[in-house]
């Protein structure tokens, strides 16, 4: 061999080595000049590869239709966990053994045919003698290992499958959720509530079936369907939303950003093909399949677009219509406590809002709280939460309080003696001809009309959570609490102007007094009610 074939082999093997190097450690360069997956566009899918092949142990990707959630998610992503370890075992599961076999073709397709991965990546294909000898089928499919394992590199399964005394590195569940079509209408039917039951009960035993807990990768691949969906679940319980940064372990793509209302993929999805698809297919189905959406935002009460967000100082200032909140010194404060009935895990939450209020009517949400705890733990809240935003004096501190509940008032008043800090409380009792959900919807015309302010960042997810979804959500102790402040203002606006003094302060007692003496005694009343016979009779 001249010198020449000696460099230009030399260069071959030199750029053999870096695509295979890059093969294994970049998703997208897999994807697109490996595997031949053309259409991905490194402006919408550059960002889905970097976090389904990121660090975390828990992946949940949430993702509209139609963006090769599964293409990347699901079958690139096994392939480079096979190509990176031979040993691996992936277990791929879908809402049944039809669906999840799709998955699984493909990737023994692209082992078969695909002749830049087979030149790359020559170890690890077996023969075609070792295919039809070995595990090689719609069900699973096995590369070439240096180790024996009773599991193939791939299976596929649907999720009421039996995995029991298997054991897997890699778990991959794509949409083990889905939704069924009408027989007579052909309309698209959200998942039951037993479809939802059982991916929960497989995902309860899915530690059972880890080679280690530690250390198996666990991908979750979704769509929403509803408020009480396996996202939500997933998101309650799951490991993915307690890892020190969220945005490694929970990303949403929908096909259109609910914010700044740009489109993720434009050159498939532009504005004309979003509107059809909304108009063939109805507002419910794009609102959860390709807003990622859990609740239709045409039947929302509370609009995502009607959110206005408050910040520390201008340098903090990101969007238009955010503003800056004023001194606490100009804001009248009100903190209304929502108390749960009792302390369980499908419970209420005990919830406390606090508001500042300027004398433009601006509503800033300074805090929220919202927690399962039990009497004297919502008392050292309350201390804690007046110390914290000054809620002495003129600002009000209401507690919702019935019957059972009137205790905590009571024990507040003894506590106030105990610690020397003197709060303005005011006992919140829920009227009778006025229902929870009339105290909440009218709020709504002070979103509408921007003049509630929320916090911005990730301090009052739940309560933007509770707003959006209202009135299909789970939860609404934080709304109700908030509801509280504008039946406060409105019944004081109705006095007949009165200072409003503390309960303990000296202008309240006094003031106590000076009415008990203007009231009539029980004797006065009857002898006022006697009839008189000084009456001179004609």
């Amino acid at each position: 061999m001249d010198t020449n074939s000696k460099q230009v082999v030399k260069v071959i093997r030199d750029i053999r080595g870096d695509w295979r190097e890059l093969a294994k450690t970049d998703l997208y360069f897999l994807c697109k000049f490996v595997l031949g997956f053309d259409d991905l566009e490194s402006e919408t899918h550059m960002e889905m590869c970097r976090f389904i092949s990121g660090p975390a142990q828990w992946k949940l990707f949430v993702g509209s239709r139609g963006i090769l959630k599964t293409t990347i998610c699901t079958i690139a992503r096994a392939i480079q966990i096979g190509i990176n370890d031979p040993n691996a075992r992936c277990l791929i599961m879908q809402a049944n053994d039809a669906t999840a076999r799709g998955p699984l073709q493909q990737i023994r397709e692209k082992f078969e045919n695909c002749q830049i991965l087979r030149d790359l990546f020559p170890e690890v294909i077996p023969s075609e003698t070792e295919r039809r000898k070995g595990r090689w089928s719609d069900q699973w499919v096995q590369l070439k290992r240096t180790k024996t394992y009773s599991e193939p590199t791939f299976r596929a399964i649907g999720v009421s499958g039996n995995v029991v005394g298997t054991h897997w590195t890699h778990i991959f569940r794509d949409d083990i959720v889905s939704a069924k079509r009408d027989s007579v209408t052909d309309e698209i039917i959200a998942p039951s509530k037993e479809d939802v039951e059982k991916a929960i009960g497989q995902h309860k035993l899915v530690h059972g079936i880890m080679t280690d807990p530690s250390t198996c990768e666990i991908y979750d691949v979704c769509n929403r369907w509803s408020n009480y969906d396996f996202v939500r679940y997933l998101l309650d319980t799951g490991n993915y939303l307690d890892d020190d940064d969220p945005t490694q372990t929970y990303k949403v793509m929908p096909v259109r950003d609910p914010c700044t209302n740009e489109l993720l993929w434009p050159q498939r999805f532009n504005d004309n093909i979003c509107k059809k698809i909304e108009q063939d297919q109805g507002s419910y189905f794009w609102s959860t399949q390709y807003l990622c959406a859990p609740v239709d935002s045409k039947r929302s009460l509370f609009k995502r677009k009607d959110l206005r967000f408050w910040r520390k100082s201008l340098d903090e200032m990101s969007h238009p219509d955010d503003v800056v909140v004023p001194p606490l010194e100009e804001l009248r404060i009100y903190a209304i406590m929502d108390q749960a009935q009792k302390i369980s895990v499908k419970s209420c939450f005990t919830a406390v809002v606090i508001v500042g209020i300027d004398d433009n009517n601006r509503w800033f949400i300074l805090d929220i709280c919202r927690q399962r705890i039990n009497a004297t733990d919502k008392i050292d809240l309350i201390f804690q939460l007046a110390d914290q935003w000054g809620i002495y004096g003129r600002n009000i501190f209401g507690i919702e309080s019935n019957i059972a509940q009137g205790i905590l008032v009571e024990w507040l008043r003894d506590q106030q003696n105990e610690r020397g800090k003197v709060l303005n409380i005011s006992e919140l009792r829920p009227p009778t001809n006025v229902s929870k959900d009339m105290r909440i919807e009218a709020l709504q015309p002070y979103f509408e009309q921007h003049r509630v302010f929320i916090k911005a960042g990730l301090d009052q997810d739940d309560l933007i959570r509770e707003l959006t979804d209202y009135p299909f959500g789970r939860y609404r102790d934080l709304i109700d609490a908030l509801s509280y402040v504008h039946r406060i203002r409105v019944s004081r606006k109705r006095r007949s102007g009165k200072p409003n003094y503390g309960a303990f302060s000296y202008e309240g007692i006094m003031d106590r007094l000076q009415s008990k003496k203007k009231r009539k005694s029980f004797f006065d009343v009857q002898d006022s009610k006697k009839p008189t016979h000084n009456k001179v009779l004609s």
